[in-house]
């Protein structure tokens, strides 16, 4: 009997938090699971490149990054979207004419659209809409709006096109594809490996994790998950701060 499972991992307050490597237990115990032969794949809203060494030094199967728009299972890319150049370059002249700070994550680099609020990180400039190209390959981007400052000029038109998703202090609103999501990657892996999506385990803590926490075999909420994010999932495990990853894999046996 076939007892192997495909475990899918939100990064950012499921596996670890503000840029930390996880706990060593949670290391631990993704390990475990690999060599107890389950397949461990990566489900994170960050672009390729902003996901960073102690979380890829673990050892995963597959890395589904821009929630979603690219799929890669080992050395091989099996699915990468990005957005148009006409739709972005819109949007960035919106940025820009609002005022309105903007972050544009590509595969490969991050820009930044500089508006009112300042930003604490150091990124390339994106100054003239004619800046933007298909060869930086952006696949998300954020607003990072002023208290006072009503973004919904840019937001409104792009509401049918985008998951519009505000962080839970406010800081910014994340705009994610609505036609490439965690769950379609999910199940684009999931079909092309031939596997029952019975056999699938999402973690997830945020808003961005609904669908695929549903469309698994089985969904686990961290104890620190988003409301919405528990009422989606089968279990509950407990927080970040306490393990939950490891904790759910060993109550599900996967280790």
């Amino acid at each position: 009997m076939d007892n192997r499972h495909y475990l899918f991992f939100d990064i950012d307050g499921t596996l670890a938090q503000n840029d930390n490597p996880p706990s060593k237990a949670v290391i631990d115990a993704l390990r475990q699971a690999g060599r107890n032969k389950h397949m461990l794949f990566i489900c994170t809203a960050r672009t390729k490149c902003d996901i960073y060494s102690s979380i890829l030094d673990i050892g995963f199967d597959g890395i589904i990054s821009g929630a979603g728009s690219r799929i890669e299972l080992g050395s091989n890319v099996l699915f990468n979207a990005v957005l148009e150049t006409a739709l972005l370059t819109g949007i960035v002249r919106q940025m820009l004419e609002q005022n309105i700070t903007g972050i544009l994550e590509g595969v490969n680099k991050i820009y930044t659209v500089p508006g009112e609020r300042k930003i604490p990180w150091e990124l390339t400039e994106i100054t003239a809409p004619n800046q933007i190209s298909s060869d930086m390959q952006i696949q998300k981007f954020t607003l990072h709006p002023a208290l006072y400052q009503n973004y919904g000029i840019i937001s409104e038109p792009l509401s049918k096109r985008f998951d519009i998703i505000p962080n839970e202090s406010g800081t910014f609103v994340e705009f994610i594809s609505k036609k490439h999501t965690k769950e379609t990657a999910l199940r684009h892996v999931m079909s092309y490996l031939g596997a029952d999506i019975k056999k699938s385990v999402a973690f997830g803590d945020g808003i961005n994790d609904l669908g695929m926490l549903r469309a698994s075999g089985t969904g686990i909420a961290m104890g620190n998950a988003h409301t919405l994010a528990v009422e989606s999932a089968d279990a509950v495990t407990d927080t970040i701060d306490h393990d939950g990853v490891a904790s759910a894999l060993l109550k599900l046996h996967l280790i």
